[in-house]
Order: structure tokens, then C-alpha cells, then sequence
């Protein structure tokens, strides 16, 4: 896993002087402004696709190149789970990190994260659709960390 090649990248993209660095608070009151600013933003990711599937996460980048998609926007970290994980959670340059595996490796992420953000995201074995005939204490219980 090349963890550090994909933090460098996203590091160029928000070199000193690129649009985003340039953004600040005040400006979002500046709609004009801020609209011309937002044509120049990108967004970076460093997707670390479970190690069973990796192919359609290699074939969404591929398409995402071809759509002209400026270098080292998005970046795949193959590899194996504990290994790049671990990687993923303790580098200093990454400022967030949102795992959609189990609760407790959730958890231990956030354990070895030196602080930074991590999320929990629901995913289609975990998530929950509440409405009235639903039973919404069990509901509840059930999607509670333990």
C-alpha cells in the first residue's frame, strides 16, 4: 500500500497557492465570488476498497481518468485490510477517515488515529429505515454501538 505516494498528491493539489488554500470563511458570504471559486475546487479521495473487490474500484478510476480528471484526485490504496488501515488511520496528513466495516474496527481506527476524525458509515448490511410500521425501539437498540 502506498499510502504516502496518495497523501503527496492530494498535498500538491492543495499547494499554497490552488483555489481551495485561497478560500476562506469570509468569502462564502461573497456569492459571486465564491461561485467563480468553486469552478476550480476538486476533490480528493484515497479509497481503500476491500481487498476481495478491488476491481471496480480500479475500473471506477479508469473512468474517472477519462473524464479528463486532473492527476492524483483520486487515488486506490490496494492492499490488505489491517495492513493499510492501520497505515490509513496513524498518517499525520490524512485529516479524515470514514470506514464502512464493523463497528469495533471502527473503533480501533479511531483508537490509533492521532486524533482525527473518523466516521462510521452506514452501509447496506448496516443501515436502518425507520417508518410507522417498523418497530422503532428495537430498531434503535439494534443500531446503537454495544
Amino acid at each position: 500500500a502506498d499510502v504516502d505516494k496518495a497523501v503527496e498528491g492530494a498535498q500538491t493539489a492543495f499547494d499554497i497557492e490552488s483555489p481551495w488554500r485561497k478560500l476562506d470563511p469570509l468569502s462564502f458570504s461573497q456569492h459571486k465570488s465564491i461561485c467563480r471559486k468553486w469552478k476550480h475546487l476538486t476533490m480528493l479521495i484515497a479509497l481503500k476498497p476491500t481487498e476481495q473487490t478491488p476491481l471496480s474500484a480500479l475500473y471506477c478510476a479508469a473512468l474517472i481518468k477519462e473524464t479528463g480528471s486532473p492527476p492524483d484526485v483520486v487515488n486506490i490504496i490496494l492492499g490488505d485490510g489491517p495492513e493499510c488501515g492501520y497505515a490509513i488511520s496513524v498518517h499525520v496528513h490524512i485529516d479524515k477517515v470514514a470506514c464502512s466495516g464493523s463497528v469495533e474496527k471502527t473503533q480501533e481506527a479511531a483508537t490509533k488515529s492521532n486524533l482525527k476524525c473518523v466516521t462510521l458509515e452506514l452501509g447496506q448490511l448496516s443501515n436502518n429505515q425507520i417508518d410507522s410500521n417498523t418497530e422503532q425501539g428495537s430498531q434503535i437498540n439494534d443500531s446503537q454501538f454495544q
